[in-house]
């Protein structure tokens, strides 16, 4: 009788997964995208015969490319997110002179001809250095959806030079993308959930193979692709707590954690230049970093990691 009981029970767990498995299902909703474009909200072509805009009622335009904050964006089914984009570090200025050929490609992956030929910029190199990094914080995300970032940065130039763009996507974990902005019209790409906090930063400025006097980075637009209702993790994950300070630092940096935990600092590009182990409460280093902006990944036993940017002053 024991083991009939124990059948029965079990198929019954199995019909009732079944059951929640279907619900989950049924009730998720079908991928959608919200689509942003920075530059202009209108720009007359070459002729002044027409006007290039974006369609407002499925992109968002954001024009100020400094202390800029647009909440609720709108998705391509026009309805209201409850997403907001933050501009936290501010780039130099906007332009619209970006590609005005050649844009079949583009155009016919949904990215509309305003989206390509207007865009923000910065600059990282000599006398022209202006907001060396530009930074994007995305808002009131939800922090079991896992997101695609796209990302377009492109300019138009004739000339034999190389103004490569880098986007370090910081959520869950942290991707570090680059593309030759120069006439480009191939979108870049990554994939993950948020920070514990509901937030993915992006942060954008001048790739290490830029051969640009000015170092000139771009940002043309972003599509953040995503489901709307999602699954809810049974055993939800333990958050890791961590502390940073001071920040920005000069040589030594203080981080408190929660939970025994590995450290890794990287750059920017990508490379580690520091890494420890952390114990229970603070954790002082000595730093012998140069000036600018790094990633901290602490990471504890059970994998669980939170990325966060420290500043060298």
């Amino acid at each position: 009788m024991k083991n009939i009981t124990r059948s029965k029970v079990k198929l019954l767990g199995i019909l009732f997964l079944m059951v929640v498995i279907s619900n989950v299902n049924a009730d998720n909703g079908n991928p959608d995208t919200v689509c942003i474009d920075f530059g202009y909200a209108i720009l007359s072509n070459n002729y002044g015969s027409e006007d290039y805009r974006s369609d407002t009622s499925t992109w968002t335009n954001v024009t100020e490319p400094k202390s800029d904050s647009v909440y609720q964006l709108i998705n391509l089914s026009k309805d209201t997110t409850d997403i907001t984009l933050t501009i936290t570090d501010d780039f130099y200025n906007r332009s619209n002179r970006g590609l005005s050929t050649g844009l079949y490609d583009l155009n016919a992956d949904g990215i509309p001809t305003m989206a390509v030929r207007d865009y923000f910029y910065g600059n990282v190199g000599g006398t022209y250095q202006k907001n060396p990094v530009g930074e994007i914080k995305l808002d009131n995300l939800d922090a079991q959806t896992i997101y695609t970032i796209e990302l377009l940065s492109s300019n138009s130039s004739s000339k034999d030079i190389n103004y490569e763009t880098q986007f370090v996507v910081i959520g869950s974990v942290f991707d570090t993308l680059r593309i030759d902005s120069k006439n480009n019209i191939t979108l870049l790409s990554t994939s993950m959930t948020t920070a514990a906090d509901g937030t993915i930063t992006i942060s954008v400025t001048a790739g290490p193979n830029n051969t640009s006097d000015t170092k000139t980075f771009y940002l043309n637009a972003i599509r953040i692709i995503y489901t709307e209702s999602v699954v809810t993790s049974l055993a939800s994950q333990e958050k890791l707590l961590c502390d940073i300070y001071p920040n920005p630092a000069q040589d030594r940096v203080s981080i408190q954690v929660d939970q025994e935990s590995t450290l890794t600092i990287y750059s920017l590009s990508g490379k580690i230049v520091k890494e420890g182990r952390l114990c229970v409460g603070t954790n002082t280093f000595s730093l012998d970093l140069k000036t600018g902006l790094y990633l901290v990944k602490v990471t504890n036993v059970d994998n669980t990691s939170v990325t966060k940017k420290l500043v060298i002053d």
